[in-house]
């Protein structure tokens, strides 16, 4: 039998909270703050857990999705 790293995706939600005087610059302040997202050790190895890269203003992500695998990848039966 052969051995596949098997790939997939799934959505996540970004928020945080900003002061603005309406709903679209509270956009566009999100989307000029907030920052980008990180990858930490963990979950066995390195790059397995998802972050923010500041946690001010109740910066958080979280999942949207389960995952929907769509690629396959043959491996050797070590790697």
């Amino acid at each position: 039998m052969k051995t596949y790293k098997v790939i997939g995706h799934a959505n996540v939600i970004c928020s945080m909270r900003v002061k603005a005087n309406s709903e679209e610059e509270a956009i566009e302040i999100a989307n000029e703050e907030f920052g980008g997202l990180t990858n930490y050790a963990g979950m066995g190895g390195v790059e397995h857990l998802l972050g923010v890269l500041d946690s001010s203003d109740d910066r958080c992500v979280f999942p949207d999705t389960d995952p929907e695998f769509d690629e396959a990848i043959e491996r050797g039966a070590d790697e």
